[in-house]
């Protein structure tokens, strides 16, 4: 139904970009997104298509869940309009979506507390006390490769939420009234080297960052790597991208990540698809 309002032109979708896609719905699992226009007659147009889906689905829409974000221009008495038209709150700030916060502007430690709280609960004191050491270290590696990996793979982690979690993996490790008898680069060298094999927060994140860099090389099908091509990426390659004030902060993220992995990139002649001329 929204997209036959779109091919009529009915349903004004927007953009992220002058050149990029059209974004009118994203639907996952239960959740439905809409995306049209900050005018009076799109959001009675969404209105009525909502109203015809839940008469056609006999399903109901839960007005204390549904909220909509307008952009900065949009004054506050056109906001109050829209709420009484959809009768859905305004909201200047998603929240969480799916467990992964939802940030606007500036990136701040107190944004990524919520991830200390979950490893510290985790990683409760009596549970050091009935381990040994190897049990120890065992746990605190599941914990903290696994707990955090959703953000990370998406946020670019201030330098002190990473630094607290390698303190809280030493403390689970040590006991928190204990000497560290082998130095945190030791531990966080390969097995092969004499380490443990012990991943840093910050390494982690890098590295986990540096999925998104592949798929911005290899998979341009994919609808966020078309999204984020058109609107930073039109005219530049992706390892060489300037960082720019102002950009999303996932974005932000993937140049940080950049400017660390672009240099074990190399450039390799490969077979069959590359012409290369010399003229004397």
């Amino acid at each position: 139904m929204i997209q036959n309002q779109v091919t009529n032109n009915t349903w004004s979708p927007i953009k992220i970009s002058r050149h990029g896609l059209n974004f009118s719905h994203l639907l996952f699992v239960d959740d439905c997104l809409l995306f049209t226009e900050a005018k009076s007659s799109q959001v009675k147009l969404v209105r009525d298509v909502l109203q015809k889906i839940c008469f056609a689905s006999g399903l109901k829409i839960n007005i204390q869940k549904s909220k909509f974000m307008s952009s900065s221009n949009v004054s506050r008495p056109k906001q109050h309009k829209f709420e009484s038209l959809l009768q859905f709150n305004h909201t200047s700030h998603l929240g969480k979506y799916l467990g992964f916060p939802m940030l606007l502007g500036r990136i701040k430690n107190f944004d990524f507390n919520f991830i200390l709280d979950k490893i510290n609960g985790r990683l409760a004191g009596w549970k050091m006390n009935l381990l040994s050491r190897s049990g120890r270290i065992t746990l605190a590696k599941s914990v903290v490769t696994a707990m955090p990996i959703y953000t990370m793979q998406n946020h670019w982690l201030p330098f002190g939420i990473c630094e607290n979690i390698d303190a809280i993996f030493r403390s689970f490790i040590w006991g928190r009234n204990y000497c560290h008898w082998v130095n945190w680069k030791n531990l966080t060298m390969p097995k092969s080297r004499g380490g443990l094999g012990i991943r840093t927060a910050k390494n982690l994140n890098i590295s986990l960052l540096g999925k998104h860099i592949w798929d911005i090389l290899h998979q341009p099908q994919k609808l966020w790597v078309q999204m984020l091509r058109h609107k930073y990426l039109s005219n530049t390659h992706i390892m060489h991208t300037p960082f720019k004030l102002g950009s999303f902060c996932i974005w932000r993220a993937i140049v940080k990540a950049v400017e660390i992995l672009g240099q074990g990139f190399i450039c390799r002649i490969g077979r069959g698809h590359v012409s290369i001329w010399y003229d004397k």
